[in-house]
């Protein structure tokens, strides 16, 4: 468990946030990230970074987002912080 601060939506609200919407209405979702040197799973650490990790399923997920009309808005890196107290060189927003 990391000792930062985590922003952590409760998804049992989110029907109820769509319905409020008008019909047709964009919804944009921000990842804030930050990335492990090496990439770990239950079985163990990989021989690849965290940032590599990401990338791999980022690659199949932006599929699947772009396969229901979705897009990438925007995607870049973190120059200031305000849920930490500085930026790393593993954040990307």
């Amino acid at each position: 468990m990391s000792d930062k601060p985590v922003i952590d939506p409760n998804p049992k609200k989110l029907p109820d946030i769509l319905a409020s919407l008008p019909a047709g209405t964009p919804i944009v979702m921000l990842n804030l990230l930050r990335f492990k040197e090496k990439a770990i799973y239950k079985d163990g650490e990989a021989d690849y970074s965290g940032r590599e990790a990401y990338q791999k399923y980022s690659d199949v997920a932006f599929g699947k987002v772009r396969g229901v009309g979705g897009e990438m808005v925007w995607k870049g890196k973190a120059l200031a912080c305000l849920l930490y107290t500085s930026p790393s060189p593993r954040d990307r927003g």
